[in-house]
């Protein structure tokens, strides 16, 4: 009884997830000097929920940085992952801050500084 509940459960979810891709769309847009390819896809390893993906011009990886949310239009979608690509960008251009030994922190607290 279990496995055919197991086995429905999982032909549910394929169909739901083709009707999610027909209804998301992949689409591009530009900004910055930057061209954004956004499409609606689930993460790997069968999850449910669907991510937006997104590759930049000139950046060889590929980002999943939050879920679809129903009804949102393609728009809102692009100001979310501009806004998440520049603070991106901008934690990376952040000097390295490397943290100190245990001794370091021993040595200050003794001296009282």
């Amino acid at each position: 009884m279990r496995r055919f509940h197991e086995v429905r459960g999982a032909a549910l979810f394929a169909e739901s997830r083709r009707i999610m891709r027909r209804t998301i769309e992949a689409f591009e847009f530009e900004h910055g000097g930057r061209t954004y390819m956004c499409s609606a896809e689930a993460r790997a390893g069968g999850k449910k929920e669907m991510w937006w993906w997104f590759r930049v011009s000139g950046d060889a990886q590929r980002y999943a940085p939050f879920e679809v949310v129903a009804g949102e239009s393609s728009d809102a979608v692009a100001k979310r992952i501009v806004a998440w690509h520049s603070a991106l960008l901008e934690r990376r251009s952040a000097p390295a801050v490397s943290p100190q030994a245990w001794w370091q922190r021993r040595k200050q607290a003794a001296s009282g500084e």
